[in-house]
């Protein structure tokens, strides 16, 4: 459902859960839902309603390593800070580049990387 913004939504909340299973925290007035809080707390500073992040102390942080034992990220000192940049990290260097350039012989492993280098030779 989508949310309009109305000036009249307020942060009440209710938990439901969808027919998979899935908890969500639903806004009462809007009924637009979240996974999760902190995409709440997000979503009620557009209707100009008090909202607070959580904090992260240093303790708290969860590093990533890469799960190739020779990698340099495999190693906690050096290891990437999300997911995200984990899994990109692994398809960039460990796994088999498909896409080579016809010009210079450079190989990539995701396409968009290779269209944005064939772009420097035009």
């Amino acid at each position: 459902m989508s949310c309009y913004l109305k000036s009249g939504c307020r942060s009440d909340r209710s938990i439901s859960e969808d027919f998979n299973g899935h908890k969500s925290i639903r806004m009462r007035i809007c009924n637009k839902g979240f996974q999760m809080d902190q995409n709440l707390q997000l979503h009620q500073r557009g209707h100009n309603l008090p909202w607070k992040l959580k904090q992260r102390n240093g303790n708290d942080i969860r590093k990533r390593v890469c799960p190739k034992l020779s990698c340099v990220h495999n190693d906690p000192k050096h290891a990437l800070d999300d997911l995200t940049r984990i899994k990109k990290h692994f398809s960039r260097k460990h796994v088999e580049k498909k896409w080579k350039c016809d010009r210079c012989s450079k190989k990539y492993t995701i396409q968009s990387d290779y269209k944005a280098h064939m772009k420097i030779h035009n």
